[in-house]
């Protein structure tokens, strides 16, 4: 039992040192990234890997910033391997610390808890668990390490890449490995097998999201890994030092990633091609004409405008048939949120504030986008409880969605064409949808005076999903109120 206790203090530590650790120093961080390039990227990360804990919160920060474009496939690769190498750190302090420490370091924790500073309360608590927790596995690892040298380095090679991805951290690992290595006064071969598949299995969190860009990282990074620990894979034979093994192959991994860059980016492109959806009106020469240029991001923004509407359209038919899933969606929002960073570069590069009106509506546009999103994720989360809404209320609902569906037509329409007389339907229809959410608010809340209780239990979303549909409008109504404006700029004789 002592153990397992020992072992669950370790996940429970770590995850509050890189919790708290991160609160504190990751946002002053960010900027510093933001800021950096090539080498020095890795530089940086490696610090702030060493002052959070966590390579894994580095490493999908590389993930968001290069689907954002603000880093290249090099840098967000080298951020994720020097943050990773940096949050080897942790590893090396719990190794040289006493277990002695744990409860004062609990005592710190909760003074800095009552003085209000929990981020580092959060670090202080964490240290202490791992701390506890070499105590408590020490004294059991003298029984687990012959059973683990029964067990092939091989084999436990493969089972930490099947397990270890899940997880996530390397560190936690390694800690175990430490404390081990403490109670047993050695290390079996085994474990330092399960070291080096655990800096594997450290890419894993990039594949969690699903998303093309952290995919084709998680290709290259892994594969970089695995390869480098193959290459060390004899040295567990000579039993090494856990620490070092562990620092080691992290540090082993970001230098060779650099001459080796190259190929790993050209075979994960070619494993998971860019996923890039060209802009259909948008054209650089135009832009010696302000006016034409102008014209054709609007048909632009239609375009964009459209693929909102097939979200919508989803959404929709997904609430109707008691059947669907927001995932379903991010094929679509995708594009829409390429076709919105096409758009808004273009405006920037029109000169004057006549680029304005077109950045609002492109960014009100995007957001059109996510509610259209967030509107089926209600109605899925409200599924997973095993919830529904009353055949009344889902009608109703239904009904609603479908007249701001048939106002986003008019609206794009209207942003295609660039008439003020379309846009003008779409401005004053807004009177009419308020009145009409007032309505269904209304007949909500006599359901639930009636008692219905499908309408009591599914009030929260039933509310929301009103509150959601008289959002997109709001966003449609201001679009709307900027094409002739847009017309102006495009015929200065209008």
């Amino acid at each position: 039992m002592e153990l397992v206790t020992g072992v669950v203090l370790f996940f429970l530590g770590a995850s509050l040192v890189a919790d708290g650790a991160s609160a504190v120093a990751f946002r002053p961080g960010r900027r510093l990234v933001l800021k950096a390039h090539g080498f020095r990227l890795a530089g940086i990360s490696s610090v702030l890997g060493a002052l959070t804990g966590s390579g894994t919160s580095l490493t999908l920060l590389g993930q968001t910033l290069y689907r954002l474009k603000a880093l290249t496939f090099k840098e967000a690769a080298l951020l994720a391997l020097g943050g990773t190498f940096g949050a080897t750190a942790l590893v090396v302090f719990a190794g040289l610390a006493r277990a002695e420490l744990g409860p004062a370091l609990l005592a710190l924790g909760l003074l800095l808890d009552l003085s209000r500073k929990r981020a580092w309360a959060q670090a202080a608590y964490g240290l202490g668990l791992i701390f506890l927790a070499l105590r408590f596995t020490g004294s059991g690892a003298s029984e687990l390490l012959p059973l683990l040298g029964r067990v092939g380095p091989l084999e436990v090679f493969m089972a930490g890449l099947v397990l270890t991805p899940w997880v996530g951290s390397a560190n936690l690992f390694a800690l175990l490995v430490l404390a081990f290595t403490r109670g047993a006064g050695g290390v079996e071969v085994s474990a330092g097998a399960l070291i080096l598949a655990a800096g594997v299995g450290s890419t894993g969190p990039l594949f969690m999201g699903g998303r093309r860009e952290g995919v084709r990282l998680g290709v290259a990074i892994g594969l970089h890994r695995l390869l480098v620990a193959v290459v060390c894979f004899p040295l567990v034979f000579f039993k090494p030092d856990p620490i070092l093994l562990h620092v080691g192959y992290h540090l082993f991994a970001l230098v060779l990633y650099l001459p080796l860059h190259p190929f790993w980016e050209k075979f994960a492109m070619r494993l998971v091609p860019e996923f890039y959806v060209a802009p259909k009106y948008l054209r650089l020469e135009a832009l010696s004409s302000p006016g034409f240029a102008k014209a054709l991001a609007l048909m632009e923004l239609s375009r964009v405008g459209d693929v909102v509407l097939r979200m919508l359209r989803r959404s929709i038919q997904a609430l109707a048939q008691d059947q669907g899933s927001e995932k379903e969606l991010d094929p679509l929002e995708e594009k829409v949120d390429l076709l919105s960073r096409e758009i808004l570069l273009y405006a920037a590069a029109l000169d004057g504030r006549d680029a304005f009106p077109l950045l609002t509506a492109t960014s009100e546009m995007e957001h059109l986008g996510d509610l259209a999103k967030r509107f089926l994720r209600k109605v899925e989360r409200l599924w997973a409880q095993g919830l529904t809404f009353s055949n009344e209320g889902q009608r109703q609902l239904v009904e609603a969605a479908r007249l701001i569906l048939a106002r986003l037509e008019l609206l794009n329409a209207a942003l295609a064409t660039g008439q003020p007389s379309l846009a003008e339907e779409v401005l004053k229809g807004r009177v009419q949808i308020e009145a009409r959410m007032a309505d269904l608010r209304l007949a909500h809340l006599d359901r639930l005076r009636a008692g219905k209780r499908e309408s009591q239990a599914s009030t929260l979303t039933h509310l929301d999903l009103l509150i959601v549909l008289d959002e997109l409008d709001r966003g449609m109504t201001h679009i709307a109120g900027l094409i002739p404006e847009f017309r102006r700029s495009i015929d200065p004789g209008f």
